[in-house]
């Protein structure tokens, strides 16, 4: 049965009023030149009806006007787990940029102190109409110490200027970018494209949706600081401190030949 607009207005209304908690996956950001797990991405869930995927809650959420309050809602579970966050790993939090601009979202964060190790992550699923209060927005998170990420770089409306103009810290690459890298040399030519922007930027490139060994092993040969994905470490409800110890074998015995062949 699909939800009416009563049922989402309720479930809306529940969850930003406090008598439904959204749940909060945890999935791993791996070190991919060592191996290691150096932060975690909140992914929200809401359990209950409707029963339905998060993209579908923040898009119900916004035709009904209130997306930054369902934003707002899942921002302060995500920063009540900040002070159990594993040491030496940062927490990546997912906004629509417009909500970066919202007086309320802001309070949220800027409530959590010091952003040292918060990453505010920008998931552009509408083109911005106006960037300028948007970098505003921005800048005051930074100015706590907040670092920013661009989601799903090669997608979307995510385009060269605005990331050009949003000089985020991190550069996630989309899952459509990852996907069969290894069988694909035109992607292989966009990451190392991609990674020159990066560089020219003084940002990290992160890939997203890592779930084959051929995947992570091209990440790899082309100097990808950061990855995420199923292979790496599937969403759980508590932090993930290890990664499978195949696939840690796999990165280090990839970078000693790496280190190898450049010594030749």
């Amino acid at each position: 049965m699909h939800p009416t607009d009563l049922d989402w207005r309720d479930a809306l209304a529940a969850t930003i009023g406090g008598r439904r908690t959204p749940q909060l996956a945890l999935q791993p950001i791996v070190d991919l030149q060592r191996g290691t797990v150096v932060g975690h991405e909140v992914l929200a869930r809401f359990p209950g009806r409707p029963e339905a995927t998060p993209d579908r809650w923040f898009a119900a959420a916004e035709r009904f006007g209130i997306g930054p309050a369902l934003s707002r809602t899942v921002l302060e579970v995500a920063m009540a787990r900040l002070p159990d966050l594993p040491p030496d790993t940062f927490l990546t939090v997912n906004l629509e940029p417009v909500h970066v601009t919202d007086v309320d979202v802001q309070r949220v964060l800027l409530s959590a102190g010091r952003l040292d190790r918060v990453v505010v992550e920008l998931t552009e699923h509408a083109a911005i109409d106006d960037l300028a209060p948007v970098l505003d927005g921005i800048e005051l998170l930074r100015s706590a110490g907040a670092r920013t990420a661009i989601d799903d770089a090669g997608s979307g409306y995510a385009g060269l200027q605005t990331l050009l103009r949003l000089r985020p810290d991190l550069i996630k690459l989309d899952r459509s970018l990852v996907q069969d890298l290894d069988h694909d040399p035109a992607k292989r030519v966009l990451l190392r494209a991609v990674g020159e922007i990066a560089d020219g930027i003084d940002a990290w490139v992160l890939g997203e949706g890592i779930e084959t060994r051929g995947e992570l092993d091209e990440l790899v040969t082309a100097g990808v600081p950061l990855g995420q994905g199923h292979l790496l470490g599937r969403p759980a409800w508590s932090w993930t401190t290890e990664i499978p110890l195949d696939v840690a074998r796999a990165i280090l015995e990839r970078i000693a030949v790496l280190r190898q062949t450049s010594l030749v």
